[in-house]
């Protein structure tokens, strides 16, 4: 008799041999192939559990850092975050914490805080008084753990608000929920409460989201420069926030360390990322990095190529441009620039 199973007076009954009918193997069964006369039983066990959950939850995490590492910083943002980070640096504090961040959000957008904002800007700066400094001090500050959390925080914040950018007004609200008992007490308009030590920064970033092109005609190494700029320059990665080594990008990437190591180069030749042994390669920050302004012929030479390629395409001077203007809102913001 082909073995399998039968019902009798309603109930379920094995006519399997005696001892292969084990306890896993009356849960329910739910496909059967058959080949070569030999019949194979493949059962799939329903646990208490629930598996769907299980089984999908991976994937909608990683959908989920994807559709929050896509929203991007606020050009007032990223102002204030690069002020941040030269606080830091000038006072020669460890690293930039949320207070920092509270510092200069309360210097360019006074009027989320109304009639506290002079209380909360002195008791900002009683906290940043007694901050523990670096005796030597040091050229390249990162981002505290901390810090980490609340603009993490405020990406969940602003996609909460069906918003495309992160801005002031999302900040402060992270810095309310995830900023520490000090800023809070702070943006309550009490004094200041003492604080811990502050953390040093922590894990690089995650780079896998690169999109790398065997059919571009740029080189790995280029593809690389120009996808890290662009990212910083609309603020998806942040100034202070840490590369990943070159062993490590070349195993996200899947390419040669060599190739990781040529692209780094070019990016600290001009002066996006700062590199060193203590702390890595770092996000620079932007007012840092040209201590003079450029000419108006050096911008010209850059945007040149661009409008030579446009002019053969067709395009008016009218189309190019409104086209400028379009490819600078994401970086510089909407504000059109007044003409002289």
């Amino acid at each position: 008799m082909r073995h399998g199973r039968s019902c009798e007076a309603g109930r379920y009954v094995s006519t399997h041999p005696p001892g292969v009918a084990t306890a896993r193997m009356r849960r329910k069964a739910y496909c059967t192939f058959i080949f070569d006369t030999r019949v194979v039983y493949v059962y799939h066990f329903v646990c208490h559990t629930n598996w769907e959950d299980d089984m999908f939850a991976g994937s909608r995490r990683k959908a989920r850092q994807a559709r929050m590492s896509s929203i991007a910083f606020a050009r007032p943002v990223r102002v204030v975050l690069d002020r941040a980070i030269d606080d830091a640096r000038i006072r020669a504090h460890l690293a930039v914490d949320p207070i920092h961040l509270l510092r200069d959000l309360v210097e360019h957008a006074p009027d989320l805080f109304g009639t506290e904002c002079t209380v909360i800007r002195r008791n900002v700066e009683t906290a940043l008084a007694a901050y523990e400094t670096s005796a030597a001090g040091s050229s390249t500050i990162s981002y505290s753990d901390h810090t980490r959390k609340v603009l993490a925080v405020s990406r969940e914040v602003a996609s909460a608000r069906a918003t495309d950018e992160v801005g002031p007004s999302e900040v402060l609200e992270a810095l309310r929920q995830v900023g520490g008992e000090q800023v809070r007490s702070i943006l309550r308009g009490e004094p200041p409460q003492p604080r811990s030590t502050p953390r040093s920064s922590g894990a690089s970033l995650d780079l896998r989201w690169l999109n790398l092109s065997d059919d571009s005609e740029e080189s790995y190494p280029r593809q690389i420069v120009t996808q890290l700029s662009g990212a910083i320059a609309t603020g998806r990665i942040l100034p202070g926030e840490r590369l990943p080594s070159v062993r490590k990008l070349a195993e996200q990437l899947d390419l040669a360390p060599g190739t990781v190591a040529k692209a780094y180069r070019e990016l600290e030749a001009a002066s996006i990322v700062t590199t060193s042994r203590a702390h890595g390669t770092v996000v620079a920050a932007h007012n840092t990095r040209h201590r003079s302004e450029p000419s108006l012929e050096e911008v010209a030479a850059l945007l040149r190529p661009g409008v030579v390629a446009a002019y053969h395409r067709g395009a008016t001077a009218q189309q190019l441009a409104d086209a400028l203007h379009a490819a600078a809102i994401p970086i510089y913001g909407p504000e059109r620039p007044a003409a002289s």
